[in-house]
């Protein structure tokens, strides 16, 4: 449900939501102090003529309405949800398009190719907004780039932002001279490109950024307009080869949504928890409810927490890494694949900072998996293959790393990193 909104005066019309009948009137409301959800809004619906009041729903209101018309309320409900069904395909469609996904991608690419050509790296991040970063993978000393689009929307291949781009031409949009004028500042800033390496792969003199650390010249974390991860691309690359099935074993981790009316009631969330036997249920409730506070208070829209917790100790090497509380807000919903995706959190010393571990669905093994690396090709610390709820009824259903794969793993690593000052 929505927060009240500061300032806002309660009831108030709004827009009304689709599929409502003609001259209905949507009305938000705030719940009561002495209600269970004080500072959450619910929504109501109103007949023009007066005759129905607080209707609940859409559909109630469809319904209402075909009776007093006295037309066949299954077939206007019918209508109704067949439209509804057309206008979320369609935004499912629009959602897919804006990321250079879907069915029609290959049709999309090659929509742009045939009038642009293939897009260069350097001429993509020259187009009027764009930017990038460059990703220094320690372990596999590789740099991967990720694209970013002038709404906030990370690209992670040249194909994608032109499939992107491409969608846009299939609809009839004119791009104008953002190509051209994107080829020529890159040709202006790198001069030709042809027979070169990509300089956003590189410092600003040319440096690799293996070399530039290999030299001591910066350290990873010094590298300007980097991002340093600790796990490598190239180990996310191998560990398909390197983990199998049998590297995974059962494991008492419980995953759920926290319930958004409890984020803001401590208490109430405390209770939940203990009602699901979670370990820790009254600090874990108070880090969840501290944290929403937090992230709402840095203006954070359309927030999520999902926790990974257990019943009882589990004693496996990993288990305080991937304990925790992990989030979603506007620019994860729906950003991965489709799919929402859920970055973990922590305090340290009070202030909330980012840990380095996604949770987000694989498609590849159809379940929820915990990893390094936003990347579907990547084994995956913790997999889940129930859906994301909390309750005393909830059964694990997670399967973690053995213990003798992640001592391998890291003997792995270690090979190729020899020196344990670096470890």
């Amino acid at each position: 449900m929505p927060l009240v909104e500061e300032g806002a005066s309660y009831p108030r019309e709004i827009s009304p939501p689709f599929g409502l009948p003609a001259g209905w009137k949507a009305v938000e409301r705030a719940y009561g102090a002495s209600s269970k959800s004080s500072g959450q809004t619910y929504i109501r619906f109103n007949s023009p003529d007066g005759k129905h009041k607080h209707v609940g729903s859409v559909p109630k209101a469809v319904e209402l309405e075909a009776i007093d018309k006295g037309q066949d309320t299954q077939k206007a409900l019918a209508a109704y949800k067949d439209a509804l069904q057309e206008v979320q395909r369609k935004e499912k469609e629009e959602r897919e398009k804006i990321t250079g996904m879907g069915p029609e991608r290959e049709q999309a690419v090659e929509k742009f190719r045939s009038k642009y050509g293939k897009l260069e790296a350097t001429a993509l991040v020259k187009m009027k907004g764009w930017t990038h970063k460059a990703s220094f993978l320690e372990v596999s000393e590789q740099t991967h780039v990720i694209y970013i689009s002038p709404e906030g929307r990370s690209f992670g291949t040249i194909k994608q932002v032109e499939a992107m781009l491409g969608f846009r031409l299939m609809a009839g949009e004119d791009l104008g001279s953002l190509v051209q004028d994107a080829r020529q500042a890159a040709t202006d800033e790198w001069g030709d490109m042809s027979d070169k390496v990509n300089p956003l792969r590189r410092t600003s003199d040319g440096t690799t950024l293996k070399e530039a650390v290999d030299s001591g010249e910066f350290t990873a974390h010094e590298l300007k307009n980097t991002h340093v991860h600790k796990v490598s691309g190239k180990e996310a690359e191998t560990q398909k080869r390197r983990v199998q099935e049998e590297d995974y074993e059962p494991a008492e981790y419980l995953l759920g949504e926290v319930p958004k009316p409890l984020l803001d009631d401590e208490g109430k969330l405390s209770t939940e928890f203990s009602k699901a036997k979670l370990l820790n249920a009254a600090p874990l409730a108070a880090d969840c409810c501290k944290m929403y506070k937090d992230m709402k208070r840095r203006k954070f829209k359309k927030l999520h927490l999902v926790v990974v917790s257990s019943r009882k100790p589990i004693d496996h090497p990993l288990s305080k890494a991937l304990s925790g509380v992990y989030y979603a807000d506007s620019k994860r919903i729906d950003a991965f694949g489709g799919k929402t995706f859920y970055t973990k959190v922590a305090f340290s010393k009070s202030r909330l900072i980012v840990c380095g571990l996604y949770l987000f669905w694989s498609k590849t093994k159809q379940a929820w998996q915990v990893s390094k690396e936003l990347d579907d090709n990547n084994a995956g610390f913790l997999v889940h293959k129930g859906d994301l709820k909390l309750g005393p009824r909830a059964s694990p259903k997670a399967r973690t790393l053995t213990r003798q794969c992640i001592d391998r793993l890291r003997e792995a690593r270690k090979r190729k990193r020899p020196h344990p000052d670096r470890e």
